[in-house]
């Protein structure tokens, strides 16, 4: 006989407790012992569990805690309603409960699958003030996992888990967080106050079979590495290395958007269009020109706009899971987000994400751990890549020194005490006491809480001087504490336990959200050592998931860049010398071509070949969120002067088309202006909100009618068709205006108005690129190409040109002049950009094809079509492309009604005849 079979009893219950189908059955309110009667249902169901190693049962309140046996009596003892909140309170400030006690149903098997569970409205009962549930609402309402659906039947209060689902929790009036949450020593504490905590858990290790897992509902959050939530995904994500979104091939093949969550978007948008390029109705209107300065129109609301502009303006991951289309549309294909966890409580100011107080939650301005794996994942079925902002040097203000005002000296201060709930020093500086947890210990001190032992912070001040060793290293990053990650040296290095804390917690978003890189703030703060060892562990266990190329970009300043790269293994960097600076001048006329050109030129400084090293090892951006490289407090986007705004798409084309891993920062493709004497002006929030970008506010900005959103698009598009725009070798151009003097361009007294022209050279083929720095008036010159490949009489092909004018356009061909030289006579429209696709004389195939086969296969999965049929029309598609690439012009006639029978031409697009437009 099973040990759960027929029924066990206690004391008489109160009428009405039983339940009468003996499926399952808990009471949190009885006065008196309650009869737990099991009937054939939850027989076969937990006959069913074959694999079952672990049941814990808490009823009402704990006497001990102990696993469910053969012939084991479960007892609850008598507590009013009053007494209940007390107990569930003093609880919730160690684990968050909110003052309700929940219930979870945790199915780690399919043995459950189409078996209906009931859960006595009775536990609802006495708790947070409630008489009785809320009409209509079961206690066992579902909280989806991982994207899943769950069932319930509000009148019966049943809950029946589907056969695909693997597991779901049911709550009350408060959100969930599960005991696997809680340490032993926790639940020891639990069971010696007799504090009620209703629990069922099952737990079965087949789950894994088929899915990524979830260690808890989405409310849930870990508080330690070493919770079994995070544990357990961390070890089992190998094992499901075929689930994981792979790695592209190359990075330097992405195009990279920046954006910070809170002033990107609320998912409350207007006639915005989603990925179905279908108008979506919300309550934020489109910008117009007439709304420019709507904000301000009063010295008063100046001010307020101002001030709103340091503060959380309400944008959300599920904001930018919304906005995918518009990305997608716009050409990115990989997407970095700025910090999400949970930063310092009561402190608006931290908007931005990088004042980090729990390293284990997203903070719910942003929203929850699942809306970050719903964006990941929806945004891999649209061929997007996800990148995240991380921060190693430094967390938020979580302590208090003695005295104020305390600069780096060399010396540690004295440490008043970790902040609580209310951001005051009021606790010890140690670990919090489980047994005596402060109130709202979520919102105390640091978690997870291996980082409030003893030695996590260096403690030694504030940084004054940013370039003196160590000061850099060592000090606090403003009011950010700094945290002690080891030694500088990455010889010998032996890491803290900080730093492994903190890479355990890296490792665990990686396998839970399925990420494919990291963006690392403040590298220059950390030292080689550390981010070595960073480096070092991240990409080994993101090779153990299938990610052979998982991302790290550090954020590396100053003149060390190019060292700190080479030393630590990261992937790529910004910062690198000045490359923003002068992408930024470049385009208005402000530097000389070659300043920006010549930094990827560094075979001499680092004995490598130029090209090969700088094309995938620097992230390249005009706009961002901080503008280190500008000196004092100014900050500026690119179009808040010097007629940056016409020249928009220049610098975008100049950012898209020249070496490195091109990156666009949000709103940069709606020509946001903003400058002022704080970061904030150039954070502007794209959905509108109080602090909208040109002084406005309650006003969107995702116009994809914008001719510079237009034009980036199809860049973009040229960028990914064209394997030689990504991965080409790179080389500035002479010209010359009167066709016999040439020189490369400069600035000869004032402002430079001139093309700028480059080519990128991969195998052989040639594309050259130019833009013109005047914005007022078309520019011609004579631009030198590769003489090797290009003879006299060589025919070049106009592949993109902008703006587009009616009195004057830019030529579809040119011929190939010179003697000594290669030439052709090029004419840019005013701040305008062209690209010219030139093929070689001794090109063997009477068809250039334009594409490379990883590109188009990308775009295949990553389209939506309808059928099967169509997914193998498309590939068979590529096929025949790749097959025809030395082919003739004169296709066989049964293969030309091939491709017309499949839509497709040969001599257009993709396969062109050479010398076709």
């Amino acid at each position: 006989m099973s040990p759960y079979e027929g029924s066990r009893e206690t004391d008489q219950s109160r009428e009405g407790d039983t339940c009468k189908d003996g499926s399952l059955y808990h009471c949190a309110n009885t006065t008196k012992k309650v009869r737990i009667i099991n009937q054939p249902l939850i027989v076969a169901a937990i006959s069913a569990l074959q694999h079952i190693v672990v049941i814990f049962g808490a009823l009402s309140t704990f006497q001990r805690k102990e696993e469910f046996g053969t012939g084991e009596t479960l007892e609850s003892e008598a507590a009013d309603g009053q007494k209940v909140r007390d107990k569930i309170y003093r609880f919730s400030s160690l684990g968050g409960t909110r003052n309700f006690p929940r219930l979870h149903l945790h199915f780690l098997s399919k043995s459950f699958a189409n078996k209906a569970l009931h859960v006595s409205p009775s536990l609802t009962q006495g708790l947070g003030g409630a008489t009785s549930p809320p009409q209509n609402t079961a206690y066992g309402e579902i909280q989806p996992t991982h994207g899943y659906s769950v069932w319930r039947d509000n009148a019966s209060s049943f809950i029946t888990v589907p056969s695909a689902f693997s597991s779901f929790s049911g709550h009350a009036t408060a959100p969930f967080y599960p005991s696997s949450y809680l340490h032993e020593d926790e639940m020891r504490e639990i069971a010696d106050r007799n504090i009620p905590y209703p629990h069922i858990f099952f737990h079965s290790p087949s789950m894994l079979e088929n899915q990524i897992p979830t260690f808890g509902p989405s409310s849930s959050h870990p508080r330690s590495i070493s919770d079994p939530e995070v544990r357990d995904l961390i070890v089992k994500a190998p094992t499901l290395s075929g689930k994981y979104y792979p790695s592209p091939t190359a990075w330097e093949d992405q195009q990279l958007y920046f954006l910070l969550p809170d002033r990107f978007s609320n998912a409350l948008e207007d006639g915005v269009r989603d990925l179905e390029n279908q108008p979506v109705q919300g309550r934020i209107k489109a910008y117009t020109p007439a709304d420019n300065g709507n904000a301000i129109n009063l010295a008063s609301d100046a001010k307020l706009w101002e001030e709103s502009g340091g503060v959380f303006q309400g944008g959300t991951l599920k904001g930018v899971n919304s906005k995918l289309g518009y990305l997608k549309r716009l050409g990115v294909t990989a997407l970095w987000i700025g910090p999400i966890f949970k930063q310092v409580p009561h402190d608006e100011g931290s908007y931005h994400g990088y004042a980090v107080q729990n390293f284990l939650e997203i903070d719910p301005h942003f929203g929850t751990q699942e809306d970050l794996r719903n964006l990941v994942t929806n945004a891999h079925s649209h061929g997007i890549y996800v990148i995240l902002d991380i921060i190693l040097n430094h967390s938020g203000d979580v302590f208090a020194y003695k005295r104020p005002d305390c600069q780096w000296n060399g010396q540690k201060f004295e440490v008043e005490g970790f902040r609580d709930s209310s951001h005051n020093p009021t606790l010890p500086f140690k670990p919090l006491d489980p047994k005596n947890p402060p109130k709202d210990a979520d919102s105390c001190a640091i978690w997870p809480a291996e980082l409030q032992a003893p030695g996590s912070f260096t403690c030694e001040g504030s940084i004054s001087n940013w370039d003196h060793y160590p000061e850099y290293i060592c000090g606090d990053f403003l009011s950010l504490k700094d945290i002690n990650l080891g030694q500088d040296a990455p010889d010998n290095f032996t890491p803290t336990s900080a730093l492994k804390t903190l890479c355990e917690a890296y490792k665990y978003w990686i396998a839970y959200a399925d990420l494919d890189g990291y963006r690392i703030d403040t590298v220059k703060h950390m030292g080689d050592g550390p981010t070595r060892y960073l480096c070092t562990t991240l990409h080994e266990f993101s090779s153990t998931i299938g990610k052979e190329n998982f991302f790290l970009v550090g954020e590396v300043t100053g003149g060390r860049a190019f060292e700190t790269v080479e030393a630590t293994g990261l992937n790529a960097a910004l910062g690198i010398g000045n490359v923003q600076e002068n992408l930024w001048r470049l385009p208005k006329g402000y530097t000389n071509p070659s300043e920006y050109f010549d930094l990827f030129r560094n075979a001499a400084y680092l004995k490598k070949d130029s090209n090969a090293w700088t094309r995938n090892k620097i992230v390249t951006m005009i706009d961002d969120h901080d503008q280190v490289w500008r000196s004092g407090s100014d900050k500026a986007r690119f179009c808040s002067e010097s007629q940056g705004d016409k020249l928009a798409l220049a610098a975008l084309a100049l950012n898209l088309t020249t070496l490195g891993i091109p990156c666009i920062y949000y709103g940069t493709e709606q020509q946001f202006d903003g400058r002022g004497g704080n970061d904030r002006y150039i954070r502007e929030a794209m959905f509108g909100g109080s602090f909208g970008a040109f002084r406005s506010k309650d006003r969107h900005f995702f116009n994809e009618s914008n001719s510079v959103f237009e034009e980036v698009s199809k860049i973009c598009e040229l960028r990914q068709r064209h394997t030689v725009l990504r991965r080409g070798r790179q080389y500035l151009r002479e010209i010359s205006t009167n066709g016999s003097d040439f020189d490369i361009p400069r600035i000869l007294g004032g402002r430079m108005k001139s093309v700028v022209a480059w080519s990128r050279i991969f195998s052989d083929t040639e594309v050259l690129c130019a833009i013109n720095t005047d914005p007022e008036a078309w520019t011609e010159a004579h631009v030198t190409i590769d003489s090797g490949l290009h003879p006299k009489g060589e025919t070049l092909t106009c592949i993109y040109a902008s703006p587009v004018e009616e009195d004057q356009i830019v030529p579809q061909e040119l011929s190939v002049e010179g003697v000594d030289r290669a030439v052709v006579p090029l004419s840019v429209p005013p701040a305008g950009f062209v690209i010219w696709n030139v093929f070689p004389e001794n090109h063997t195939s009477n068809f250039v094809f334009l594409g490379d086969f990883r590109s188009d296969l990308e775009n295949v999965c990553s389209a939506r079509l309808d059928s099967i049929r169509d997914c193998a029309q498309a590939i068979f598609m590529i096929g025949i492309k790749n097959a025809f690439y030395h082919a003739s012009h004169d296709l066989p006639a049964a293969q030309r009604r091939l491709c017309a029978c499949l839509g497709y031409r040969p001599e257009a697009d993709h396969l062109r005849p050479r010398g076709a437009g």
